[in-house]
């Protein structure tokens, strides 16, 4: 038996006994985390726990019906992802907190969730869809405001322009947010 099959069977073991359930097929959950097993194991036991406070979170506001507790648990579950680099977890969770933080009609978490998004596509190399992301999150900060999140969306604008090796409008950019 190859290694990390052994280690993968012993990582089953030890979910289903302390408390882990199989949802469908081949999908192990951990006890302490909606995430697949494998995608946790891996993690900082620091990360570990923030992930489950955070899922507990996510929980206790859906159960409460609490919608704005729910978009910003799932901000905060983007937030951890992305900064372990694990892009697409970040975008998947950015993107439930975008959908509810536009139902609900808050504008700041919406620029947020845009801004993070596009800071995700902009890691992912898609710097269309950063840009994108960033404008639109640069037309809500003005539209309510935000000088702090004008000045952060352009700067994120800079930087994206920068990796296009368009250093012009990142200067363009990087200027107008230092003038903020």
């Amino acid at each position: 038996m190859k290694t990390h099959t052994f280690a993968r069977l012993a990582l089953l073991c030890a979910l289903l006994l302390a408390g882990g359930a199989l949802y469908g097929p081949g999908s192990v959950y951990a006890a302490a985390s909606d995430e697949p097993a494998a995608a946790v194991a891996d993690l900082p036991q620091e990360a570990r726990a923030k992930l489950a406070e955070l899922e507990r979170k996510l929980k206790e506001a859906r159960k409460a019906g609490n919608r704005y507790g729910e978009g910003a648990a799932l901000t905060d579950l983007g937030s951890l992802w992305n900064n372990l680099s694990r892009f697409d977890r970040a975008r998947n969770y950015y993107r439930q907190a975008l959908a509810i933080d536009r139902e609900i009609k808050d504008r700041a978490g919406e620029a947020a969730d845009l801004g993070n998004l596009g800071s995700v596509y902009d890691a992912l190399a898609q710097y269309d869809l950063a840009l994108q992301h960033h404008r639109q999150a640069l037309e809500i900060h003005r539209a309510i405001d935000n000088r702090n999140g004008e000045a952060a969306d352009l700067s994120n604008l800079g930087i994206v322009h920068s990796a296009l090796a368009q250093y012009d409008l990142a200067l363009q950019h990087h200027r107008q947010a230092l003038e903020i």
